[in-house]
């Protein structure tokens, strides 16, 4: 059934003006019959209509995750981040999950900082941080990093144990 409703939600997408909820809908009609290239094409197109429109960049960012392109993920993420200032938090923690899995580390690391910026009181974020610095072997780093998130939080217990062994290492 999904295949017959292709054809009307392209005709209505490719109007003057595009119907850019026909544009969300053939996407999701790409992406639920497995054909991401399309869905990708789709959304980069309704993103060039609306460049602000979170919905849309959010399935992007799904669907390039999806292809596993996390640089392409991490791009829209960026505009995403500009565009909704409200979920800056979120989407920079995103970012540095999708750096770290695609092995960019200084990446990974800077969005990890921009968090920590945007949520000065988030202990987690600390924490999260920290064991960035840790993989890289940045240990006083680290250590700083886990010493802010005990501030933020004294009852993070897993965080007392990770500083403990690296004090003592």
């Amino acid at each position: 059934e999904l295949v017959a409703k292709l054809a009307p939600l392209r005709a209505r997408f490719a109007a003057k003006p595009p119907d850019l909820e026909a544009g969300r809908l053939l996407a999701e009609v790409h992406r639920k019959l497995h054909r991401l290239p399309d869905a990708e094409a789709t959304l980069r197109a309704l993103v060039a209509h609306a460049p602000g429109d979170e919905e849309a960049l959010l399935a992007l960012e799904r669907v390039l995750v999806q292809q596993q392109d996390l640089k392409g993920a991490i791009a829209v993420l960026e505009k995403l981040a500009t565009a909704q200032p409200r979920t800056a938090l979120s989407t920079y923690q995103r970012m540095a999950q999708y750096a770290a899995e695609a092995y960019l580390d200084d990446d990974a690391i800077r969005y990890a900082t921009r968090a920590v910026e945007l949520s000065p009181a988030d202990a987690n974020a600390n924490q999260k941080l920290g064991d960035m610095h840790r993989r890289r072997q940045d240990i006083p780093k680290a250590i700083a990093e886990y010493r802010q998130a005990i501030r933020k939080n004294d009852r993070l217990f897993a965080v007392h144990l990770d500083l403990a062994e690296l004090l003592l290492s």
